[in-house]
């Protein structure tokens, strides 16, 4: 029996030849007692309890094929900032100096030239990507910043962003990973945010979907006419019961063969909610459901023609 001692824990390593305690690998030599006096095979890395043994092998790795295929969750590391001199002042605008202005751009001239092009350009994505998630009208979950920032980069590995801006591929990407988790977020709810051209954002939207998305076994949920009733509901002021009926209104339209596609969700949505709160007597006008939802009152009354007949 051999002890060693390390910050007041003791370790033994005892060698047992009981064929009772051979292990599954064939090893019989090394067993280790750890602190909660479990035996630990030191060359599989099985762990035995009095009743039972528990397998620990899925976090074993001897490759880096190995380490690739046994990741769970993507790295959100977070890009440091850059060495920039502009002007020859510092952060509190104070001139540094002929002397310090020549070092300090002779600092991120070799900082520039030691990263390369996707640290480079990475450095100025994550950072609009957070700026954008933060500034939504709904609080986004890290794990959906986590899925638009899986998609962005595979969307850089593919070499998709030549020509077009990055703007536009992380409202994309945000996009997208929304659309993934079903939230009941629209896309021009992203573009009122960066104010981009909404054609560049569709433009890259559908390339994201067609490319990317398929690379990566992920898979486009459509943003359904339920979900938006289930958001402005609340802040148009109707009940449970209106908010009920009008769920009910699409469902029974859904059932009935009533098809959506093609047709924008926005426009079902306040449809049924229109009608759901004439029947429920809730006041809501068709001005004030147009504004909430952002449709037009035409395309409301258009779309009531379509459910009047599943009420």
């Amino acid at each position: 029996m051999i002890c060693k001692k390390n910050n007041a824990v003791m370790e033994e390593i005892i060698g047992l030849n009981d064929n009772s305690y051979l292990c599954e690998c064939g090893n019989k030599s090394l067993f280790s007692t750890n602190k909660d006096g479990y035996l630990t095979c030191m060359e599989c890395g099985l762990v035995y309890d009095d009743s039972k043994s528990f397998e620990f092998r899925d976090a074993q790795t001897y490759t880096f094929e190995e380490f690739l295929s046994n990741k769970r969750t993507e790295v959100f590391r977070s890009v440091g900032m850059r060495t920039v001199v502009r002007g020859g002042k510092d952060y509190f605008h104070k001139h540094l100096g002929l002397e310090k202005t020549k070092k300090f751009r002779r600092l991120s001239k070799i900082h520039n030239t030691s990263i390369n092009n996707a640290e480079r350009n990475y450095i100025i994505a994550k950072p609009c990507l957070e700026n954008l998630a933060k500034n939504l009208k709904i609080n986004i979950p890290d794990f959906v910043q986590k899925t638009a920032w899986k998609i962005y980069k595979q969307s850089f590995h593919q070499k998709l962003l030549r020509g077009r801006t990055i703007e536009s591929f992380c409202a994309a990407s945000l996009y997208s990973a929304i659309r993934m988790h079903d939230i009941p977020l629209t896309l021009d709810d992203i573009i009122s945010v960066f104010k981009i051209n909404k054609f560049s954002v569709k433009k890259t939207f559908s390339i994201v979907v067609q490319e990317v998305l398929p690379k990566l076994n992920y898979f486009y949920i459509p943003l359904s006419p339920t979900s938006i009733i289930q958001r402005f509901s609340s802040s148009l002021g109707l009940s449970g019961e209106a908010e009920k009926k009008a769920i009910d209104i699409l469902k029974n339209a859904k059932d009935s063969g009533l098809n959506f596609l093609g047709k924008d969700p926005k426009g079902y949505a306040a449809s049924a909610i229109y009608l759901a709160g004439k029947i429920m007597d809730c006041k809501a006008t068709q001005e004030k459901i147009s504004s909430a939802i952002g449709t037009t009152e035409l395309t409301i009354r258009n779309r009531n023609n379509d459910l009047k007949k599943f009420c």
